[in-house]
């Protein structure tokens, strides 16, 4: 305000003779009427009043733009956090206890230990139920032993004239520990991990190698 009232200030002075700032009669040309030389200094300084305004008004107009330019922008709302998902749910049934495998198929699972340098996972069991037992001996039936941490599945590998190295029967008998090797070539199950071991229907979970 104080830089436009000096600008306006510096226009009416430098555009106004001594003469028109001094109050001077003169005869006017209508009538022969007196005019004061105030008045036409007056006159004057209304005619310059209006182009110091306009060039006043043109220096606020960038001051304002440049202000609003500099205004703070609002800062971007938060976008909601994603919900946490929902736990997935699963139908497998839970693992059985000792008793309740035994109980279901009629074995105890005796052995399950690392045997030949860490080239086969030994497994053995032994017989309560022949009856419920029978799924075990069953040649169509191919063993099979999963490594509950690594994914590692391991099969029972066939000699020559041997065949499958595992225990097979006709009929089982109660009392009696019977074995299936599974080969662990490759190392991948190890003392300490737990495994699933399958015979067709039958599936032993949560069991613990031993060295």
């Amino acid at each position: 305000m104080a830089a436009t009232g000096f600008l306006l200030f510096r226009a009416m002075k430098l555009h106004t003779t001594p003469d028109e700032r001094m109050p001077r009669l003169r005869t006017s040309g209508h009538g022969g009427r007196l005019i004061c030389g105030r008045d036409i200094g007056v006159q004057a300084g209304r005619v310059l009043l209006l182009p110091a305004l306009l060039f006043a008004a043109m220096l606020g107009v960038p001051r304002a733009a440049s202000g609003a330019d500099h205004r703070p922008a609002h800062p971007p709302a938060h976008a909601a956090a994603p919900s946490p998902a929902a736990a997935p749910s699963t139908n497998a049934p839970a693992a059985l206890s000792a008793k309740e495998l035994e109980a279901k198929w009629g074995v105890q699972v005796s052995t399950l230990r690392v045997s030949g340098q860490g080239h086969f996972i030994d497994f053995r069991y032994r017989v309560t139920d022949p009856e419920k037992a029978a799924v075990m001996s069953g040649t169509k039936e191919k063993p099979l032993l999963i490594d509950q941490e690594t994914g590692a599945r391991l099969h029972v590998p066939s000699a020559p004239k041997v065949g499958q190295l595992r225990s097979t029967a006709k009929t089982l008998q109660a009392g009696k520990i019977y074995t299936a090797l599974f080969s662990n070539s490759q190392g991948a199950v190890k003392a300490g991990h737990k495994v699933t071991v399958v015979f067709g229907d039958f599936r032993a979970e949560n069991l613990v190698v031993t060295d």
